[in-house]
C-alpha cells in the first residue's frame, strides 16, 4: 500500500499543538473560584479527538475553546462568571465520545458542552445532552434524523462548504462531471447527497460518488474510477491526512484534473496541495486574513488572530483554533443577553443569539441550530504555490 507521509514540518507543528492541547495543558482555568462579582464559575466541558485521525483538527480546536476562554476571563468573565474549561479526549472515536460526555457531566458538572469535528461523535452524544437538558455546541453538521434541540453549531453550513466547491468546479473549472470523495460521516454522508442533488443542477454530472475510509493509506482504486469515468475534476469533503493520500495517489496515477478540497487545516491543505500540482482548496476568512474585505468579519478574525498569533508562527491549526474561539463567542453572547448559565434558558438564548464569528456569520432561531440558512456562502478558492496561498477566486461578500 502507498502511506501518505506528512512533512516533518507539518508534524512538528501539530505536535506542539496536540502539547499544548493535552488534558493536562488545558487545564480549568479560575481554579472553579467564583467571578470578581462572586459569581459561580461556568463549567465548559470539551470532548475532542486530541488523539485520532482528528486531532490535527480537534486539538486546536481545543486550544481555541482555552484561548477564548482565557482572553474573557482576564476581561473580568462572561456577566461575572469565570470560565472553566475540562478536556477529555474522544480519541475521534464516536463511542469514545460517549464516555468523554458523561465523564464531563458527572465527574465536572459542565454547564455546556464544547466538541470538536466529529459528527458521529455529535449524533451518539446528542441522546445523552438531551436527557440531561445540557446544551451540546459542536463543529459539525446536527445529527441527523434526531431532534437537534439541545445542539447548536459552529460549522459552516455544509450546503455552503460543498455549493462552494461545485461552483468552482463548473464556473472556473468548466467541469462537465465530477468524481465526489467523501468520508464514511454523517458529515461526508451529507455532502454526498447534495453533491449527487445540486451537481446536475450546475450542469455537471456525477458518476463517480465515493465514501473513503478516513484511515485509509490506499484510495487508488477510488481514484481509478475517477479516472476511467474521465471525470473533469475530483472533488473531495474530508479532513485530515486522508487529503494528503488522495494528493499522493492522485499523481502516482498520474491524473491530471483539478482537485478541489474542502476546508481543512491549512497545514494539511498545504502539505497535501505539495503532494499534487493541481490541487485549490477553500479558504476561509482566517487564512485571507487581513485580506477581508468584511469590516465584522475582519474585526472578527482580528481578535482571534490577535491571540493566536502571540504563540504560534504560522496559520496550522489556525481553522480548528478559530472554530473553537467561536463556539465560546456564541456560548458568551448567549449569556450575556439572558444572565443564563444552564439549562433550558441558556438553551433558548443560544436558540436566539446572533454573532459575526470568524468564518461566517449565525443567525440561530428555533427552526436553524446552525445559525446560517440566510447568510451568504462564506469562502473563497485558493492554491497553495509553496507555503504561499493565492487567492484565484474571491470571497463572495
Amino acid at each position: 500500500m502507498l502511506k501518505a507521509s506528512v512533512p516533518a514540518s507539518v508534524i512538528a507543528s501539530f505536535s506542539l499543538i496536540l502539547a499544548a492541547c493535552s488534558p493536562g495543558a488545558l487545564a480549568p482555568t479560575g481554579g472553579g473560584a467564583a467571578g470578581s462579582s462572586g459569581a459561580a464559575p461556568i463549567e465548559i466541558g470539551v470532548a475532542a479527538g486530541i488523539t485520532g485521525y482528528l486531532a490535527a483538527v480537534d486539538g486546536p480546536t481545543a486550544e481555541g475553546i482555552q484561548l477564548a476562554a482565557n482572553t474573557l476571563n482576564g476581561s473580568g468573565g462572561v456577566d461575572g462568571h469565570q470560565l472553566n474549561v475540562h478536556v477529555v479526549d474522544m480519541a475521534s472515536v464516536a463511542a469514545t465520545g460517549v464516555t468523554a460526555v458523561n465523564q464531563l457531566l458527572n465527574q465536572y458538572n459542565a454547564n455546556v458542552i464544547m466538541t470538536g469535528s466529529s459528527s458521529a461523535g455529535t449524533a451518539a452524544e446528542t441522546p445523552i445532552v438531551t436527557s440531561r437538558q445540557v446544551p451540546l455546541i459542536v463543529n459539525t453538521v446536527l445529527p441527523p434524523d434526531t431532534d437537534p434541540k439541545w445542539v447548536f453549531s459552529v460549522l459552516p453550513l455544509i450546503d455552503h462548504i460543498v455549493g462552494a466547491e461545485l461552483n468552482y468546479a463548473s464556473k472556473n473549472v468548466k467541469a462537465e462531471s465530477i468524481a465526489f470523495m467523501y468520508s464514511q460521516t454523517p458529515y461526508g454522508q451529507q455532502g454526498s447527497a447534495i453533491a449527487a442533488a445540486s451537481g446536475p443542477q450546475m450542469g455537471m454530472s456525477v458518476p463517480v460518488n465515493l465514501g473513503v475510509d478516513a484511515t485509509a493509506t490506499d484510495v487508488s482504486p477510488l481514484l481509478a474510477q475517477a479516472r476511467d469515468a474521465n471525470t473533469s475534476a475530483v472533488v473531495t469533503l474530508l479532513t485530515g491526512p486522508i487529503q494528503l493520500v488522495v494528493a499522493k495517489n492522485a499523481t502516482s496515477l498520474g491524473l491530471k484534473v483539478p482537485l478541489i478540497m474542502a476546508t481543512d487545516d491549512p497545514g494539511v491543505l498545504q502539505a497535501a496541495s505539495a503532494g499534487y500540482a493541481n490541487a485549490f482548496t477553500l479558504v476561509s476568512a482566517p487564512m485571507a486574513y487581513p485580506d477581508i474585505s468584511s469590516a465584522k468579519r475582519k474585526a472578527a478574525v482580528q481578535a482571534f488572530r490577535t491571540e493566536w498569533d502571540k504563540t504560534h508562527k504560522d496559520l496550522t491549526g489556525a481553522v480548528g483554533a478559530q472554530a473553537g474561539w467561536d463556539e465560546v463567542q456564541l456560548l458568551a453572547t448567549a449569556i450575556k443577553s439572558s444572565h443564563a448559565t444552564g439549562g433550558d434558558a441558556l438553551r433558548a438564548a443560544l436558540e436566539a443569539a446572533a454573532i459575526s464569528g470568524t468564518s461566517t456569520d449565525y443567525q440561530y432561531s428555533a427552526a436553524d441550530h446552525t445559525g446560517q440558512q440566510k447568510v451568504a456562502i462564506p469562502f473563497a478558492v485558493g492554491q497553495f504555490q509553496g507555503s504561499t496561498l493565492n487567492i484565484v477566486s474571491p470571497f463572495a461578500e
